[in-house]
């Protein structure tokens, strides 16, 4: 939580988002014909939301992670050696 106002903040941050109704293409390469076709393609389909938030940090000598050789995660990644 901000409690203070300050002008010392160096990088910038964005958030970005958007909701659609999937199924707008969904007579795209598709074969049909009729009253009964046209009637299925007028309908919406479900609502979505996409989210999504970036920021930025300075690049600074501390700012590092290691990895350990001999620990893998369950997708065989190396883990981060805790600081």
């Amino acid at each position: 939580m901000v409690t203070t106002k300050g002008n010392d903040f160096k990088r910038g941050y964005a958030m970005a988002c958007s909701t659609y109704r999937q199924g707008w293409g969904m007579g795209n390469n598709t074969e049909g014909i009729g009253a009964a076709f046209k009637d299925q393609l007028t309908e919406p389909g479900p609502w979505a939301f996409y989210g999504v938030a970036m920021g930025e940090m300075l690049p600074y000598k501390d700012n590092r992670v290691w990895l350990d050789k001999n620990a893998k995660d369950s997708w065989a990644f190396l883990c981060f050696i805790p600081m």
